[in-house]
């Protein structure tokens, strides 16, 4: 099998998590508040796990550690 037949087949073998398309959805609502993300975000410790580091990195050089989704978010934006 050569590798674009692999990568083919391979293309359906795998689901995004749920909460992508939950994120996707609000994203697409104009009516979708911070509250609403955090609340999706908050569920999922993957993405919480890769959420809080961004506010924290060299490129912010923010005083003090973020450490809240919410204030992740509000610093990186939706």
């Amino acid at each position: 099998m050569n590798a674009l037949k692999y990568a083919q087949q391979a293309n359906g073998s795998f689901a995004l998590p749920d909460v992508c398309f939950k994120i996707k959805a609000l994203m697409e609502n104009e009516g979708s508040t911070l509250e609403d993300f955090v609340n999706v975000i908050s569920v999922d410790p993957s993405m919480t796990s890769r959420l809080l580091p961004m506010p924290n990195s060299p490129i912010y050089s923010l005083p003090g550690e973020i450490s809240t989704i919410s204030r992740a978010i509000t610093i990186i934006g939706t």
